[in-house]
């Protein structure tokens, strides 16, 4: 049994939420087009609070070049959003986002989901639409994960409402 997110990843494996395109300036690498395809986008929030609309504009508005490594030249990094958008809601204690040292908040996002809190929010709370690069997004559901532990772990024996 796993999660939703498990789940979603293998019901949308060929229909994704959105693509990391990396491309080379130079048509003769051997690795000159890669295409990673992503099913769920997940995002952190800290002691359950998060502008959404805020994260999917810094995390799509991503763009930057890198070094080749197989060819001398640059490369260009591009992320593009789909059709449609299967988005996961992570809410992680404040004091693990201060007890890490690192400078990119992405990094600390991927931890055992056994650490993740309730996010706090209230259905009306939740954006009925986002926009990215001006395209429109529409909320069609809202699946939520009850705990079943006395503890407040996420665990296996809570369920989805």
């Amino acid at each position: 049994m796993g999660t939703l997110t498990s789940t979603a990843t293998k019901l949308f494996n060929k229909l994704p939420s959105y693509t990391k395109l990396n491309v080379c300036k130079n048509m003769l690498c051997p690795n000159y087009m890669i295409v990673q395809k992503y099913p769920v986008l997940s995002l952190c929030a800290f002691d359950g609070y998060i502008n959404v609309q805020e994260e999917i504009e810094k995390y799509f508005s991503t763009e930057k070049e890198t070094d080749c490594i197989e060819f001398p030249s640059r490369r260009k990094h591009t992320i593009n959003a789909k059709s449609h958008l299967l988005i996961e809601l992570m809410s992680l204690p404040k004091e693990l986002e201060a007890s890490t040292s690192y400078g990119d908040i992405t990094k600390i996002c991927n931890v055992p989901q056994n650490y993740a809190k309730t996010v706090l929010w209230d259905l009306e709370e939740i954006p009925k639409m986002l926009i990215i690069r001006t395209k429109k997004y529409y909320l069609r559901s809202a699946i939520v994960f009850v705990s079943g532990g006395r503890s407040g772990l996420r665990v296996s024996t809570g369920h989805y409402k």
